[in-house]
């Protein structure tokens, strides 16, 4: 555990973010990489820039393909940066072979039909082969190719066409002529209904035969204007409306946008130029609600309309149709709250109170005042949207803040008080949710006894862990003990067992078991006879098993009961652990060499954390002087033993109920069930005459296990890596860099166009990364393809084609890009999927360029069409002709400390090229502006706004004197349109009349539409603040480092405040004060006796004050004898402070004797395994066969227990073994051996473990078994969770360790005395009888004696 906190820490200590866009491992962890990545291998890869989730770990290269008459071949070289599959060309019916990667074979599968292979991390050159009787069309190739090289028979195919199929053909598909020239129209509309209401007329050209100019009649519909115009063919606008296109041969695209006046309405009869069209409408369910009439609705995926129309309702219009538009409910409409609150509950130590955090979040269906009522609550801190917020006395016995319809992320902290045995949690809020959970945190001792108004998890709540059958097993086993022993007895077991039943390690289903064969020992014993006999005997050995499996779990229960009587800070949980500040680990398990380096590190622990990431602090808001944030309670960092409830849906009036049980009432039970479960283990296995046990020596058996269950638990060592470490590691490897989600930009391009029709166009493209990010190229949309990619080297680039889009890997850093681009022809369009920051065109000679503004800009995309040089009738149309221009004007107001209002004009439609345009805006009641740009001119209680050629937004700022009211009216004429926003600090409470607000598409504010000439009133007043405190003590870390010379004292504190204040720190120590940090920056030291106060800054501030006190001592043999006590000196910080750690640093030299302070701190576990070796020696003692007395027991287990518990049992077995070697010799002469080469072997362990006990008590250091809250024997840890002035003082007692080896010598030559008898009665022992019994030797045969003479 120790090397786990020296790894973390430096860990943390180590971090530098993401400058170098990498994490430096310490040395232990590296191993460990693979294991925390697996799964998330795809980091390494490049991300696509501005989506870190996305990793695009394989970048092909250039796939050269050739095809012959019989045969193909490709090559292709690729790059991964974490092991994966890489897709083949081919397919299930045309699959290649004879695949290798770097001139090695692999294995190669299929995969959705598509051929793959697995390949390592790194670079690959992979080359395979097909085979065709006969050559196909078309060879299906990865998705992922971005370039592309095809040789057929020996020559190059220029421009290779792959279909949307992923299709590689041999030649592309040729389209014969058409001799007439036809055009014919289809035309898709799709209205959307919002302000103003738009129709974008979508017509597919069919052509055939030369080029030629078309002019289209009634593309417009009534009472609309167009705006824009989009086309794949040079297309203008007429004066009447029509619509001019120079088509040629192929199916054409042309898009036109037109604006109604108003919103949509009933439509006039349509005359349907071109036939029936199919129509699709665009509801704004957030403006309002229309029901439409008059049209056959039809399926929309059986029509060709554009796929990103297919998601409306699609309607079938015919001549003479009317659309009839219904306007059913304006504005979005009152829909149901849909809200969580999840609820986490601090219990004091102490049981006094509890601290409560309430999370919110979900959709709040209207801006509402959210409140908790002033009683069982106490007005703490509110965030909300990630910002402090003044909590606000509602004035009606409720504070809480204002908060906005739409989404709510609101993180409110409160204290509750408790005056009863329960703990009542009401939900509080005046909202209703639909879901409600509760995370209950106990401290060290508390238990629940029962939970009211919420259901728990199973086995953390005592009453809620019973069933029925426990129930019946119980009363099974009472009306067992009925009749087997009596009435008294039956009625003791069933609320014995009810103690026992539930606890961790209760032998709970042992006892039906003990009773079943009790009774069956009682039938047995009534029969006669062989079978009886027999069967007796089964039985008797039965029950003894069971017997002895229910002392034994009994004796392990009893030692964790007593335990957690004596040290409730080592409780066994389930689940949970006590997080905050406490640190994991056990010095008793780590060598003595690295505690010393271990206690630098843990000393320092809790804000290693803080001061690992450098980020800049959040800073608390500030509200006006008339009120103050809160800074509130503390929340506790701690963590011990945890309790879920899930409510479901609940309301303001649901509580959940906690019925707790006290620490000392707890203590008390424990105490009561291990005499309980004596009582019962005494009738169950009688003693005297014809039971289990015998009479003679009852009495120091039970003592005997009594004694064992004292025994504490032996401490195991946590395997490293734990895993809150390989967590952090994993967090670490995977977290996106600081400049995510925006890691590259598309600084400069330089585009050259191509003078003569076969030259290419050239980009060249200056990208700069500040990570490994994947970046997207620019497209022509179909009108050229992309021929090569290279850097400034001239090196060929690997392109990637995901989602349509061609995308380039590029390290941190500025890098140049070089495209080159063929087969644009007479017209090359030019998008940018990464927005440039200036675009430079050059070799603009014949070229008309659109789509650039005066800085430089892009203007949705470039396109570049080439100038006839003809005369009028063969040059292309120019300009987009007579399109409207319409305005919207957004007002967005935010009312905070400072009313501000963020006015933006927006240009729609029109020739944007063309001369300036000027409108007017008007001002709001007391509005002046604050900021001066050019185009934007105040002109009495207007502005005048003025668009030149390119420009499509205006942008200003102003302020308005807060709490007046406004007026807020739209224009009643003209093509402007206004939206109104309103952002509300929480501090202000809103009143409004006139038109309802929509839900727009401000989440988190107030959006109105208004119509032509409609008007909303605005009244806003302000909130009081709730009180409470301005300033908070997060956190505070006093550590102390007592010497012989010199003491230390360091205070470490994480303050919080919402303004200016200071803190003033009173001890005894001040006139020693070395050193004063309040965040970083070195305070000056006060005068020897002065106050030292300390200065914090609104925001967040840590501070550190170091203490040094010289405390010169000379040598005393009384130090030897007369322990000195050692406490943390009084500190206080003159206000409540929280995740108090108590620290104390105590050098090698010393033997900690007894520690006191906090509940939540170390324990000396040595004093109770004395105590067990004091009593087992007295009961050892009295055993009639022992072989040494009492006090040499005791005197024998004192020394061996310094090194470990298992040796003395180890030495007291080998002595129990010797005695009965000596009683009674095995008759069998193979396991008289055995036994005599086992004790022999036994004793010379035994003899090592005596020897290394007093090599270590004379040149080690005494293991007290100090545990609890992460102590050692060199760093004492206690916690506490708050404080409401002076700090806690816990206190040592120690001895100098010299005193420990002078007892470890007074023991030592008693045991020296004492070996010499030993080893001469355990000579004797093993003599007794003889010491080896050799093999038998074999009697020679005698013969036998002639029975007579024989007769001749």
């Amino acid at each position: 555990m120790k090397r786990f906190l020296t790894v973390f820490f430096v860990l943390l200590a180590s971090a530098t973010g993401w400058a170098s866009d990498e994490v430096t491992v310490p040395e232990p962890l590296t191993a460990w990489q693979g294991w925390v990545m697996h799964g998330h291998e795809m980091v390494a890869c490049p991300s696509l820039n501005g989506d870190h989730s996305r990793f695009q770990c394989l970048w092909p290269g250039t796939l050269h393909l050739v095809a012959e008459q019989d045969s193909g071949r490709f090559r292709q070289e690729v790059t991964l940066f974490a092991d994966g599959f890489v897709a083949l060309p081919g397919d299930a019916s045309l699959r290649p072979h004879t695949v290798t990667a770097g001139g090695a074979p692999v294995a190669v599968a299929l995969s959705g039909g598509r051929p793959r292979i697995y390949l390592e991390a790194g670079t690959h050159a992979l080359a395979g082969r097909f085979s065709w009787a006969r050559r196909p069309h078309a060879i299906s190739v990865p998705s992922t190719t971005a370039s592309l090289a095809l040789s057929v028979d020996g020559a190059v195919v220029k421009a290779p066409y792959i279909d949307g199929d992923d299709r590689l053909w041999m030649s592309r598909p040729r389209q014969a002529p058409r001799e007439n020239d036809q055009t014919s129209v289809e035309v898709a509309r799709l209205f959307t209904d919002a302000l103003p209401a738009t129709v974008t007329t979508r017509l597919t050209l069919s052509v055939s035969g030369g080029k030629r100019r078309e002019t289209l009649d009634g593309i417009l519909l009534v009472g609309t204007s167009p705006v824009s115009l989009s086309s794949d063919l040079p297309a203008r606008m007429g004066e009447d409306g029509s619509l001019e296109v120079d088509v040629k041969p192929g199916k054409w695209t042309v898009t036109v946008t037109a604006v109604y006046e108003g919103i949509l309405s009933t439509l006039a009869p349509f005359g349907a130029p071109f036939g029936q069209e199919v129509w699709a409408f665009r509801r704004s369910s957030s403006m309002r609600l229309v029901s439409l009439e008059g049209l056959r609705q039809v399926d929309p995926e059986m029509t060709r309309l554009p796929e990103a129309w297919k998601r409306f309702p699609a309607y079938l219009a015919t001549k003479g149709d009317v659309l009839g538009v219904t306007e059913v409910r304006r504005g979005q409409g009152k829909s149901a709250s849909r809200l969580t609150l999840d609820r986490e509950v601090w219990l004091d130590f102490d049981g006094g109170g509890a601290t409560v955090r309430d999370r919110i979040s979900g959709e709040l269906n209207a801006r509402r005042f959210v409140s908790l009522p002033d009683g069982p609550f106490e007005p703490g801190r509110i965030r909300l949207d990630g910002r402090d917020r003044m909590v606000a006395d509602s004035g009606q016995g409720r504070f809480g803040v204002e908060v906005q319809k739409g989404r709510v992320a609101m993180d409110a902290v409160s204290r509750m008080g408790r005056d009863t045995s329960s703990l009542a949690l009401p939900v509080g809020w005046n909202l209703a949710f639909d879901r409600t959970s509760m995370v209950v945190h106990l401290p060290v001792g508390w238990g629940i006894l029962a939970v009211a108004g919420a259901a728990v998890e199973s086995g953390r709540v005592f009453l809620d862990a019973w069933s029925l059958l426990d129930f019946f097993l119980i009363l099974v086993v009472g009306v067992a003990a009925f009749k087997l022993w009596g009435p008294i007895w039956g009625i003791l077991f069933v609320p014995g067992l009810v103690l026992l039943w539930q606890e961790p390690f209760s032998p709970a289903l042992l006892w039906p078991a003990v009773l079943a064969t009790t009774a069956l020992v009682r039938l047995t014993a009534r029969g006669d006879g062989w079978a009886a006999g027999l069967w007796g005997q089964g039985v008797r050995g039965l029950h003894g098993a069971v017997l002895v499996a229910l002392v034994a779990v009994s004796l392990l229960f009893a030692s964790q009961q007593l335990r957690q009587a004596l040290y409730p800070q080592l409780e066994l949980r389930h689940g949970g652990a006590y997080q905050g500040q406490r640190l994991e680990t056990d010095g008793a398990s780590r060598p003595m060499e690295s505690m010393v380096q271990m206690d630098e590190v843990v000393s320092r622990s809790t804000f290693a954390k803080a001061k690992a990431k450098k980020r800049p602090l959040p800073k608390v808001a500030q509200p006006l002087e008339e009120g103050e944030t809160q800074t509130g309670p503390a929340l506790p960092t701690w963590d011990w033993l945890r309790v879920a409830a899930v409510t479901g849906p609940a309301s303001e009036a649901h509580s959940v109920t906690l019925h707790l049980v006290s620490p000392t009432l707890r203590r008390g039970l424990h105490v009561v069930r291990v005499a309980v479960l004596f009582l019962l283990l005494l009738r169950v296995a009688p003693v005297g005459r014809g039971g289990f046990f015998p009479g003679k020596g009852t009495v120091s058996l039970v003592l005997l296990g009594i004694t064992l269950s004292l025994c504490p638990r032996v401490a195991f060592a946590d395997a490293f890596p734990p895993g809150p470490l390989l967590d952090e590691l994993r967090s670490r490897l995977t977290e996106p860099p600081p400049c995510s989600p925006s890691c590259a930009a598309l600084s400069q391009v330089a585009l050259t166009l191509p003078q003569r029709e076969a030259d290419p166009a050239l980009l060249v493209l200056r990208v700069d990364a500040q990570a490994h990010v994947a970046v997207p190229l620019p497209s022509g949309d179909g009108s050229w393809r992309l021929a090569s990619a290279a850097d400034e080297r001239g090196s060929t680039l690997d392109l990637l084609k995901v989602d349509g889009e061609t995308w380039v890997h590029v390290a941190p850093g500025i890098h140049t890009v070089v495209l080159k681009g063929e087969g644009g022809a007479e017209e090359w369009t030019f998008r940018f999927p990464l927005a440039p920051g200036t675009v430079r065109v050059e070799g603009t000679d014949g070229w008309q360029v659109s789509g650039i503004t005066d800085t430089l800009q892009v203007d949705g995309v470039i396109r570049a069409t080439r100038m006839a040089t003809g005369g009028d009738a063969d040059k292309p149309l120019t300009g987009k002709g007579r399109l409207f221009s319409w305005f919207r004007v957004q007002r967005r107001m935010e009312f905070g400390l400072e009313w501000r209002v963020v006015t933006t004009v927006t240009r729609n439609g029109g020739d944007l090229s063309g001369p300036p345009v000027v409108m007017s805006v008007g001002l709001l009641d007391g509005e002046e502006i604050r900021t001066d740009l050019k185009g934007v001119k105040r002109t009495g209680d207007s502005v005048a706004v003025t668009f030149a050629s390119g420009v499509t937004s205006r942008r200003w700022e102003s302020v308005l004197p807060p709490g007046l009211p406004l007026a807020l009216k739209a224009p009643d004429t003209g093509r402007v349109v206004e939206a109104w926003t309103l952002h509300l600090d929480p501090i202000w409470h809103l009143a409004w009349k006139g038109i309802a607000p929509t839900g727009g598409t401000d989440r988190k504010g107030m959006v109105w539409l208004p119509r032509r000439g409609e008007t909303v009133d605005l009244s806003v007043s302000r909130f009081e603040g709730a009180g409470g405190r301005t300033l908070t003590v997060d956190r505070a870390r006093l550590s102390l480092w007592p010497g012989n010379g010199e003491t230390r004292m360091e205070l470490e504190a994480a303050i919080r405040a919402s303004k200016g204040s200071e803190v003033e720190v009173t001890s005894r120590f001040n006139a020693h004060v070395k050193e004063v940090t309040v965040s970083g920056e070195t305070v000056p030291v006060p005068e020897a006796g002065g106050k030292l106060t300390l200065p914090v800054d609104p925001g967040r501030a840590d501070v550190r004050v170091t203490w040094r006190a010289s405390e010169p001592e000379g040598f005393s043999p009384l130090r030897l004898l007369v322990p000195r006590k050692t406490s943390l000196p009084d500190l206080s910080l003159g206000r409540s402070a929280s995740n108090i750690d108590l620290v104390m640093h105590l050098s090698r030299d010393r033997w900690i004797l007894w520690t006191t302070g906090p509940t939540l701190g170390p324990a000396v576990l040595m004093w109770s395994i004395v105590a067990l070796v004091l009593l087992a020696g007295a009961i050892l003692g009295r055993v009639p066969f022992s072989p040494l007395s009492g006090t040499e027991w005791a005197l024998l287990g004192l020394g061996l227990v310094t090194r470990s518990l298992p040796a003395v049992v180890l030495a007291a077995g080998w002595f129990f073994a010797l005695e009965a070697r000596r009683r009674k010799r095995p008759v069998k002469r193979l396991a008289f051996n055995a036994v005599q080469l086992g004790l022999v072997a036994w004793g010379v362990l035994v003899g090592l473990v005596l020897f290394d006990a007093v090599k270590t008590g004379l040149l080690g250091i005494p293991d007290m078994q100090i545990a609890g809250n992460g102590s050692t024997p060199t760093l004492l840890h206690w916690t506490v969770d708050r404080v409401a002035g002076a700090f806690p003082e816990p206190a040592v007692w120690t001895l100098s360790v010299w005193t420990f080896r002078l007892v470890m010598l007074a023991w030592s030559l008693w045991l020296a005395l004492k070996v010499v008898g030993w080893i001469r009665w355990a000579g004797e022992s093993l003599r007794e009888g003889g010491f080896w019994m050799p093999k038998p030797k074999k009697e020679p045969e005698t013969p036998a004696a002639d029975a007579g003479t024989p007769e001749p």
